[in-house]
């Protein structure tokens, strides 16, 4: 159970991280039990979208290793 939370904490951190480096700011975040619901103020351009979804699984890959 513990590593499971873990696992999504280190997901998440992944997503608003790169979000953040991008520079963007997340206005809320919001833990749904499917996922989670990050709002900025601003929108998005496509690049940065990439990056930052794709984030959250790299991050997982690094708290697997």
């Amino acid at each position: 159970m513990l590593s499971a939370l873990l696992a999504v904490f280190f997901h998440e951190a992944g997503h608003a991280l790169m979000a953040r480096t991008r520079g963007y700011v997340a206005t809320s975040l919001v833990l749904l039990p499917y996922g989670a619901k990050m709002s900025v103020d601003e929108s998005i351009d496509q690049n940065s979208s990439v990056l930052i979804g794709l984030a959250g699984p790299i991050a997982n890959l690094f708290f697997a290793l």
